[in-house]
């Protein structure tokens, strides 16, 4: 998640830039699985549970998140996994869209906010979310994942943003 940041840091403005050191409370709303299957089933926790880590850990600490029918929802201030799992490749993606909503009125935009009429997901979802592989056929900008694959003729996607973005010249020059 650090290169996230690191891209936002390199291309914003002084002030905004600034505005990237702040809280955001991120939630896990406790699905517990396993690897094993390639479905990789998962049950959602309750507080009722009897899991150790809700037991011993969430519970007493009071984080009790409700689950809702998305994969992961922000609020402005805080951002709530529910279906993903943080520390993946698509915990990754979902981190970079669910930001994008807390940070794109005050932050990604100059302070700006959103154009009239575009709503929430024009942003998250079409521009500022990185690709969940490095052939998606979409106009977003990878800000997270690299790529292994980087000469393969089907890339559309940046392989290694730590490299391609350094300033916000090189966003200009990548966007035009």
């Amino acid at each position: 998640f650090r290169d996230h940041y690191d891209y936002w840091y390199r291309i914003l403005d002084d002030k905004n830039k600034e505005k990237l050191y702040r809280s955001v409370l991120v939630y896990d709303a406790f699905r517990f699985g396993t690897d094993e299957k390639e479905d990789k089933d998962t049950y959602q926790a309750t507080f009722e549970t009897n899991h150790p880590a809700i037991k011993h850990f969430f519970g007493p600490a009071g984080n009790n998140v409700v689950h809702n029918s998305n994969g992961a929802y922000a609020t402005g201030d805080a951002f709530y996994y529910m279906a993903y799992r943080m520390l993946d490749k698509d915990g990754a993606v979902t981190y970079t869209h669910e930001m994008t909503h807390n940070s794109d009125r005050e932050i990604y935009l100059g302070g700006y906010g959103r154009r009239n009429g575009l709503g929430p997901e024009f942003y998250a979802k079409g521009l500022l979310q990185a690709p969940d592989h490095p052939n998606d056929p979409t106009v977003t900008i990878n800000s997270i994942l690299k790529y292994d694959q980087s000469e393969e003729s089907t890339r559309l996607q940046v392989a290694d943003p730590t490299q391609r973005f350094g300033s916000v010249d090189d966003l200009n020059k990548y966007m035009h």
